[in-house]
């Protein structure tokens, strides 16, 4: 037996992260935004672009920063491999769609609550083109909030109450079920990875102790291609399991999502307006990270949402 066949296979490096970091990142959020107005009503700035600045650092700080804790200090060091931050062509469309949609059915919650539509009455404001306007009319919601935020609730957030139910659940990946669920997918292990080492016997034990190690690691949210190539494989409730373990993790992430909004506003009519209208865009872009298995629709999906209100601003200014 050579070297090259002889070599172990690396081990990969296991998230552990879950929703402590997630529970943190918002509670520090929800914080920051309460001890804002202390701050500017203290008299420590009457400067109209510190204020604005300081309402999204407040926020975006402790969110990000759990994010990143999460990837490079208790993960796999990497936004694409912990949280399936990846853009595809496709997921323009995905998320032109549904930003377009969610922006339709918040326009309606509108109409319910004050009798027209916000869109067409937003004001911006005089166009200046300096930096704070720049940055408080265009990046920050543009681009800015729909990264950060969906990096957080449904990178994040999302994906660590999924791998949380799925562990909880009935007929989760114990050790029997991942024992199965190697057992079963080693056809498929071996034929996307090609010839594995082989044992003085000549079995691939490596490849089976891969897949049976790592089975709850490796595809800690698949992808429909994922599912596709398992599906057959799969035990059926281990299936099911995973499935509710979905719904149920885009449900929470996008209540969270909610709540954080709604706790910025002030309380009123206007609350339960921004409440269901951030639930029904959680809810969309939620459905839509789960279905795909990356984050690039949703960042698409939530700068839709923000833009078209922009765009309806700047046209009427």
């Amino acid at each position: 037996m050579d070297a090259a066949t002889s070599r172990p296979l690396a081990t990969p490096r296991v998230p552990r992260w879950g929703a402590t970091d997630a529970a943190i990142g918002v509670g520090l959020a929800l914080v920051f935004a309460a001890l804002l107005p202390l701050i500017l009503t203290s008299g420590w700035t009457t400067t109209i672009g510190v204020a604005t600045f300081l309402s999204y650092l407040v926020v975006w700080v402790p969110l990000l920063g759990a994010v990143l804790v999460a990837s490079f200090l208790r993960g796999r060091r990497s936004l694409t491999a912990d949280f399936g931050l990846r853009f595809r062509f496709i997921d323009i469309l995905w998320g032109l769609g549904v930003g377009l949609l969610a922006r339709v059915a918040a326009s309606l919650i509108e109409i319910a609550f004050y009798g027209r539509m916000s869109i067409g009455y937003v004001t911006i404001g005089d166009v200046e083109y300096n930096a704070v306007w720049v940055f408080g009319t265009l990046l920050a919601p543009i681009v800015l909030a729909p990264l950060i935020e969906e990096l957080f609730f449904r990178g994040l957030l999302q994906r660590s109450v999924y791998n949380g139910a799925v562990a909880a659940s009935r007929d989760g990946l114990t050790d029997d079920a991942a024992g199965d669920l190697a057992t079963a997918t080693a056809p498929v292990v071996l034929a996307a990875t090609g010839p594995q080492p082989t044992t003085g016997s000549g079995h691939t034990a490596s490849a089976l102790d891969h897949a049976h190690r790592d089975a709850s690691h490796t595809h800690p949210h698949p992808t429909l291609a994922d599912a596709a190539a398992l599906a057959a494989a799969r035990p059926a409730g281990v299936s099911r399991d995973r499935r509710r373990a979905t719904v149920t993790a885009f449900i929470a992430s996008s209540v969270v999502f909610a709540v954080v909004h709604v706790l910025q506003t002030q309380f009123g009519v206007g609350m339960w307006s921004v409440g269901l209208s951030t639930l029904i865009l959680g809810l969309g872009t939620g459905a839509l990270a789960a279905y795909t298995g990356r984050l690039g629709g949703a960042i698409i999906a939530h700068a839709t949402f923000n833009g078209l209100i922009i765009i309806a601003g700047l046209t009427v200014a």
